[in-house]
């Protein structure tokens, strides 16, 4: 009896087989990556809801309307408010025909077309000014809230407190906006110019 054939031994290097891949590792590079953009992020949304910057940011707006107001006074000699004949113990929100004066996209009140106030663009209606549906000036601090003026109208050098007409503040304009409950008649949390 004859015995089977050999089969010719086959090195495991010779054959047409794929390799054993060796079991994946981590990649810490691209883990700690990650890792910091998502710290990074929450950073920011934690700045950006942060109530002391929301305070910070509304008050640098209301700063720059107080400048630009004063700038008209000092250009035309007298009150925009005034001119407008807007009354100065009831609060008046920053937008339209005074954002449009002051931006000179009107002669109306500025007949020179001075710009005395080059808002921010608005993002999503929040933190600067944009046009609405009817094509009128909007202008929102950074959590949408409108910027409230009082003035002094019978230029005594003091203006009504908004939270208590019985106190009078020696300022030519309040400037305030609701804080981050968003809603005006709370006055606590409320951001106010003169303080």
């Amino acid at each position: 009896m004859n015995p089977p054939p050999e089969e010719p031994y086959t090195y495991p290097a010779s054959r047409k087989e794929h390799p054993v891949a060796a079991p994946a590792t981590i990649n810490y590079g691209r883990l700690m990556a990650v890792m910091v953009a998502l710290l990074v992020a929450a950073i920011i949304g934690w700045i950006n809801l942060s109530p002391r910057t929301h305070k910070l940011q509304t008050k640098s707006m209301m700063k720059g309307i107080e400048i630009a107001l004063k700038g008209y006074q000092t250009e035309y000699n007298r009150c925009l408010l005034v001119e407008m004949q807007l009354p100065g113990d009831q609060n008046l929100v920053f937008e339209g025909e005074i954002l449009i004066a002051l931006m000179a996209e009107s002669t109306k009140y500025n007949p020179r077309k001075v710009r005395f106030f080059d808002p921010p663009v608005a993002r999503r209606k929040r933190g600067g000014a944009w046009r609405d549906g009817s094509g009128n000036w909007q202008y929102r601090d950074d959590m949408g809230n409108p910027i409230m003026i009082r003035y002094d109208a019978d230029h005594d050098g003091k203006t009504t407190d908004p939270d208590d007409s019985n106190i009078q503040i020696v300022a030519p304009f309040l400037l305030f906006a609701a804080g981050m409950d968003r809603n005006l008649a709370t006055t606590r949390d409320n951001i106010k110019s003169w303080y």
